[in-house]
């Protein structure tokens, strides 16, 4: 054989390997962080925290967020008063959204006006001792899934639609 077609083969050959292990890396990466972590499908998310899911309350029976003509996987709960996302967001950046523009004081990291909503956003997003190296501590599940806070109010989430549904007619969202 000659030569050339050998160095090819090898390095045909060598390719292959490599594009096989890249994928078994992606996909090991991928089950190690949980997955997509949106609409239940995938693996089971890692507990991100010291946190018994059970102890948060069951998000299961709110329907889902119809933005824009999709339906996505945020939840509006009103015992919350805040929309739900199923990933992690920055207690700090959702918190604020409940302080009126321009009182928050990052010096003393308080809302200078109307304080009891966004201090009571903090007490329950906040990184406690139990989850201290997360952004914000897990406030809902819907089976295996933890729901963070993502928002402050429903106005983002006015029409709701059954979680995966496709082609939904939508519906206005539990507000109360």
């Amino acid at each position: 054989m000659n030569g050339g077609i050998v160095a090819i083969w090898i390095f045909l050959g060598l390719f292959i390997v490599a594009l096989v292990i890249i994928a078994i890396l992606i996909i090991s990466r991928n089950n190690k962080n949980g997955g997509s972590g949106g609409g239940g499908v995938g693996p089971v998310p890692p507990n991100p925290c010291d946190i018994n899911i059970e102890n948060l309350p069951d998000v299961s029976g709110l329907s889902c967020c119809y933005q824009a003509g999709l339906n996505t996987s945020f939840k509006y709960d009103a015992n919350f008063g805040m929309i739900l996302a199923p990933f992690v967001t920055d207690y700090l950046t959702v918190c604020l959204s409940f302080c009126p523009n321009g009182s928050y004081n990052p010096t003393t990291k308080t809302c200078d006006q109307d304080p009891q909503a966004f201090n009571t956003c903090v007490s329950q997003l906040q990184p406690t001792a139990t989850c201290p190296d997360q952004p914000a501590v897990p406030i809902a599940h819907d089976g295996t899934i933890f729901y963070y806070g993502y928002m402050a109010g429903s106005t983002n989430c006015t029409s709701c639609c059954p979680c995966g549904a496709e082609g939904c007619s939508p519906f206005p969202c539990q507000t109360s």
